[in-house]
């Protein structure tokens, strides 16, 4: 990516990437005016991400990935829990079992990683 200006396809390219990746690393070229870090922030302000880092002519870009059916069950979750966990002791509850799904889930995204080279599995 020309650090001047990036190019249609540079930003394309990269909104593509971050819909399927949290994380994408993009690869800038110094031949412009422009540094690194400002070409980074440039792009990602465009995408709607943030950089994570910049070493050298490398800018590391993130975007939490929110699915639509994620978005559905978070707001049933939340629904649910207004109308049932009405008292203290249900409120710590739901918190303990939340904390412990999050938990397995972590557990999980850690094995697909390790026995099938999977970075972040569907739905975790």
């Amino acid at each position: 990516v020309n650090n001047k200006l990036a190019s249609l396809a540079a930003v394309v390219g990269s909104a593509d990437a971050l819909r399927t990746h949290e994380l994408v690393k993009i690869q800038f070229t110094k031949t412009a005016d422009v540094s690194v870090r400002d070409a980074a922030n440039d792009l990602a302000s465009a995408l709607d991400a943030d950089v994570v880092q910049v070493i050298g002519k490398t800018a590391t870009l993130y975007r939490d990935i929110i699915e639509p059916d994620e978005r559905y069950h978070h707001d049933l979750g939340r629904r649910l829990l207004l109308r049932l966990a009405t008292t203290g002791e249900a409120r710590d509850a739901a918190r303990r079992v939340a904390r412990r799904t999050l938990e397995l889930a972590e557990e999980l995204q850690v094995k697909a990683l390790a026995t099938a080279g999977i970075h972040h599995a569907p739905g975790c």
